[in-house]
């Protein structure tokens, strides 16, 4: 008889009768699924064809309902258009409501809350897999602070941009509303002075924040200025928060530094703290990035006597880094000449020296060659460096 091994052996080889059959099997079986869903994929396609002229009905009623309609008249329409599943999402005021009936009470609520408001779809983009754009205006006031983004009593006009999708039966699955700011046809300058005048309470929430940061993209500049002057000592706060930090940036990005110089100057005493703050830094690094040089000597030389500290800081040496690219010749000089006191030290550091590299690559010959003296007076200290795993990439530069 065969030894136990070479029976399986002759069982399981790679000629067996039995593998070659499997594999075609296989072949079959995923030849046939690709085919099925091929013809899935066709029958929703084609499927979507055939909703089309009823999606865009079904987008024009639910805003058409909103007219001259009691509260429970348009939660009763609105219902009948959605999916028992349906979610809505207002970003620029952080609303999220689901299923059917917190969607269509929503609706019922915010006639409530504006009785005399008034919306008209201007455009529906018919896009791919059941999703469309809706382009809505709307005029009205409310009457009690529903809206966290509108004033009460004032009526205001704009347009909102609606990304909706619908379900295989043609109701309403998800719709995302934001203002919209990015076509000029539908950009209302009346929208921006509303807007300025709660910019600091909506630049602390993430909705509002997206929301303004569009806004003075597409803002005139004396919006811009409207914008940025409502942040006039409040900087220290809003520079640390996680949300209003985007606006303040985007501001400084946007207009002349002469018009938020206020920014700078509310700086002014706490510019090492602010650079080893995980969030103010960023306020630091576009204000050297876009702010003439000399403007801000001052708040540069409150970082000198720190600059052995903060080029370790993770967040600090990205500060240091701007300085280097973008500050003057005596600010770059007196930073180079600060590193140069413990050269051989920071190169071997994982962060500070990207600040060395960073010095090594954009500064004037002169101080390039201050660094590059400064690593390699020492020759045995300098094989070292060159060999060290970190410090070897400064090196290189050197």
């Amino acid at each position: 008889p065969c030894p136990a091994g070479a029976a399986k052996a002759a069982t399981v080889g790679p000629t067996s009768p039995g593998r070659v059959g499997d594999g075609a099997e296989s072949a079959r079986a995923g030849e046939a699924r690709a085919a099925s869903a091929a013809a899935d994929e066709l029958d929703l396609e084609l499927r979507w064809e055939a909703l089309k002229p009823t999606v865009e009905g079904t987008i024009c009623a639910i805003n058409g309902h909103i007219n001259n309609q009691s509260p429970l008249v348009v939660k009763r329409m609105v219902e009948d258009f959605i999916a028992v599943d349906c979610s809505y999402t207002w970003q620029d005021c952080d609303w999220h409501f689901h299923g059917r009936q917190e969607v269509a009470g929503m609706h019922a609520m915010l006639k409530e809350a504006a009785p005399n408001i008034n919306s008209r779809v201007e455009r529906v983009v018919l896009e791919d897999s059941f999703k469309a754009r809706a382009y809505i205006w709307f005029e009205g006031a409310q009457t009690m602070p529903f809206f966290p983004i509108f004033p009460t009593g004032t009526k205001v006009q704009g347009v909102l941009c609606a990304n909706v999708e619908f379900d295989r039966q043609g109701r309403l699955k998800s719709e995302v509303l934001r203002l919209c700011f990015e076509d000029p046809m539908y950009i209302q300058p009346q929208m921006f002075k509303m807007l300025a005048q709660c910019a600091r309470q909506l630049a602390m929430k993430e909705g509002g924040c997206r929301m303004l940061q569009s806004a003075v993209e597409a803002a005139a500049d004396e919006d811009r200025v409207a914008f940025a002057r409502q942040f006039r000592g409040h900087v220290w706060e809003a520079s640390a928060n996680p949300h209003a930090n985007f606006v303040l940036q985007k501001c400084v990005v946007s207009l002349p530094p002469k018009q938020v110089l206020f920014i700078a100057e509310e700086f002014k005493g706490r510019a090492v703290a602010a650079a080893k703050h995980g969030i103010r830094s960023r306020m630091l690094e576009r204000l050297v990035e876009h702010f003439p040089g000399e403007v801000l000597d001052e708040l540069v030389g409150e970082l000198m006597p720190q600059v052995l500290r903060l080029c370790c800081n993770s967040f600090a040496n990205f500060v240091l880094q701007r300085v280097l690219e973008h500050g003057t010749a005596s600010q770059r000089r007196a930073l180079v000449g600060a590193l140069s006191t413990d050269a051989p030290g920071l190169a071997k550091h994982s962060i500070a020296s990207n600040v060395l590299r960073s010095a090594l690559i954009n500064c004037p010959p002169r101080e390039q060659c201050v660094l590059a003296q400064a690593l390699t007076a020492d020759s045995a200290a300098c094989r070292g460096l060159d060999r060290h795993r970190v410090a070897s990439f400064v090196m290189r530069e050197a």
